[in-house]
């Protein structure tokens, strides 16, 4: 580091010792209002290492983050390099990285010095970001909302109400102890979450995922036959209800059943009748066990 900046960096640093130690003194004092952020502290020491408390990231590229310390008129810039030896921590000590870092977060940071830099450069072996306060978590739930374009969907948990999971590329995906993927989460399915849990708005990154997928509940339902797709099964056809449109299907064991439940054909379906359905309801899907046409009278 050239002479003249450190012999600047030392002036404001002294500067600022003495002004925030009246500070910190002042702060302390105030027993109703406990501190919530870290004191401004700058500590330089013989074997050549920094410590920088309470000092705002203002931007970040690539691997570098910069940070400023300032207090009043006096204001310092340092350029933090990170790697893979750097050891990220969030406010509630949990492990971090330097993706989780944002321009805003007050942080602190404790490494080496680089020598003959053009500003105030810090070679980070731990960074602590105090603006990151996820907590490693586990929580459980039921899917209740799935966006496959945003990869994240919707828990509703009874110990923290709803939770949104985020899904990233490392995340891990189970079904019982078998992998799997996005796509096999769906509506209704129970899921066991663990991962980076964003206590102040509900929303957790994943680490793994696992499901549990119950049978989906057999209900009845009616509306009005739009459309089938052939009259022998198994096959399907649209039932709407509600102003809704329902896949019903048609396996070869589904009962075919008129008015008086007596066995009638899906020949004998057409479209306008009115049809009650008995089955699985999965979304706008029905896994029909009985199908009958109150249409039908003969």
């Amino acid at each position: 580091m050239n002479k003249t900046l450190l012999r600047k960096g030392f002036a404001c640093i002294t500067a600022l010792t003495i002004a925030t130690s009246v500070g910190v003194l002042a702060f302390a004092q105030d027993r109703d209002e406990p501190r919530r952020e870290p004191p401004l502290e700058i500590h330089i020491y013989t074997n050549n290492t920094a410590l920088v408390r309470g000092a705002h990231v203002t931007a970040i590229s690539g691997t570098t983050i910069t940070a400023t310390t300032a207090l009043g008129s006096t204001t310092l810039t340092w350029m933090v390099l990170t790697d893979t030896e750097t050891h990220f921590i969030r406010r509630n000590g949990g492990a971090s990285a330097l993706s989780e870092v944002a321009v805003g977060d007050r942080v602190s940071f404790r490494g080496g010095l680089v020598a003959d830099a053009s500003t105030l450069t810090v070679r980070a072996r731990q960074f602590k970001d105090f603006s990151n306060e996820k907590i490693s978590a586990t929580i459980a739930g039921t899917v209740k909302e799935v966006n496959t374009a945003d990869m994240r969907f919707v828990l509703s948990t009874t110990a923290r109400g709803t939770v949104v999971v985020k899904v990233t590329a490392s995340t891990t995906i189970f079904k019982g102890e078998t992998t799997a993927f996005f796509s096999d989460i769906a509506v209704g399915a129970r899921a066991e979450v663990r991962g980076a849990l964003d206590a102040g708005n509900n929303v957790m990154t994943a680490e793994r995922i696992r499901l549990s997928m119950r049978e989906p509940e057999k209900q009845v339902l009616q509306g009005s036959l739009k459309s089938i797709e052939g009259t022998t099964a198994p096959t399907t056809f649209i039932l709407s209800i509600g102003g809704i449109d329902y896949m019903v299907k048609v396996a070869a064991d589904t009962s075919i059943l008129n008015v008086f439940w007596l066995r009638t054909s899906l020949a004998n379906f057409h479209a306008g009748d009115t049809v009650r359905v008995y089955g699985a309801v999965s979304g706008t899907t029905i896994d029909a066990t009985v199908v009958r046409d109150v249409s039908i009278r003969i």
